[in-house]
């Protein structure tokens, strides 16, 4: 599954990602969003706000483990 949406840079201020994580969940909400998600064949598999960070934490940790048994090669930028 791909997981498609917006995403937010660090440092983002918390009130810009509340504004934005209330407006999607109120546009997710509305009767035509369905039929959207029908239209162009989408899974409707609706995260925002820190349920969408504790999931994307957690495939980024199993990616990370099924890399290293597959002797991928992984660069870390960070400390």
């Amino acid at each position: 599954m791909t997981v498609r949406g917006f995403y937010m840079a660090a440092g983002t201020p918390p009130s810009a990602i509340r504004y934005w994580s209330d407006t999607l969940q109120k546009a997710m909400g509305l009767p035509g969003y369905m039929a959207l998600l029908e239209n162009f064949d989408l899974y409707p598999y609706s995260l925002v706000g820190r349920p969408l960070q504790e999931y994307l934490k957690q495939k980024i940790q199993e990616y990370r483990e099924d890399a290293e048994k597959m002797g991928v090669r992984i660069w870390r930028n960070r400390p």
